[in-house]
Parts: C-alpha cells; structure tokens; sequence
C-alpha cells in the first residue's frame, strides 16, 4: 500500500481587532497647573488637620496606607 503524503497545513492567523486609543484632549493653555490646583485644595484644609499629618509621611507612605514596616533612617 502506497503512503500519501500529507500536506502540513497551519490554521488561519486569527484577526486581531484593531487599537483604539482614546483621543486625548486637546492641549489647553488656560488652564491652571496641577501644583495651583493642589495649593487651593490646601488652603481650604484647616491647621489643626495639617497638624495630624505626620512628619515622616513622605518617607513612610507604605507603612501609613499598607501597615509595612516603618522606614527609620
């Protein structure tokens, strides 16, 4: 009995349905910087909560929002 050969044939590439980015806005030289908008939510924050902040924030975050180990140096 003679043995066929078969043709190896690979499936379709599926279709990969295209990128849609989303438009960004247009730039605006109006509008105010994010800094400005920072500083008058600030200023509407009394003293006495400012003062709950603690002053080693910035280099503990993690320990304040997650509960990981204070960094002490």
């Amino acid at each position: 009995m003679a043995s066929r050969s078969r043709k190896k044939t690979r499936p379709l590439a599926k279709r990969r349905a295209p990128v849609r980015r989303p438009r960004l806005p247009k730039y605006d030289p109006t509008a105010k910087p994010i800094w400005e908008i920072a500083e008058e939510i600030a200023a509407t924050v009394p003293d006495s909560e400012w003062a709950k902040v603690p002053p080693d924030l910035s280099k503990n975050v993690d320990h304040y929002l997650y509960g990981a180990p204070k960094d002490e140096k």
